[in-house]
C-alpha cells in the first residue's frame, strides 16, 4: 500500500512553458529553456505511466472519448461509446 500511495519523485506542478524574457536576435536561450521545461515535463509523466502500470491502475485510467455528435445540445449525443487512455493516448 505504501508504494501504491508514495509520491512520485518529480512532482507534476504549473505550466511553465510560456517564455517572457526578452532576448536578441540568434540568441538560443528561449530555446533551450524551452527545451529544458518540454523533458522536465517528460519525466514525470513516464514516471506517472511506469507506476499506473505497476500497480494495475491503467483500468482507472481509460475515459471515454468525445467523438459522437459534438454540435448536439444533448450531452448525451456526445460520446459514442469509444475510450482512451490517459497515459498512452
Amino acid at each position: 500500500m505504501l508504494m501504491a500511495t508514495a509520491a512520485l519523485s518529480e512532482k507534476f506542478g504549473v505550466a511553465k512553458h510560456k517564455i517572457l524574457a526578452g532576448g536578441e536576435e540568434g540568441d538560443q536561450t528561449k530555446y533551450a529553456h524551452v527545451q529544458q521545461v518540454i523533458v522536465s515535463i517528460l519525466y514525470p509523466v513516464k514516471e506517472g505511466h511506469q507506476r499506473s502500470k505497476a500497480m494495475d491502475f491503467m483500468d482507472i485510467c481509460v475515459i471515454a472519448r468525445a467523438t459522437g455528435n459534438l454540435r448536439s445540445n444533448h450531452p448525451h449525443d456526445w460520446w459514442d461509446g469509444s475510450t482512451i487512455n490517459l497515459w498512452t493516448d
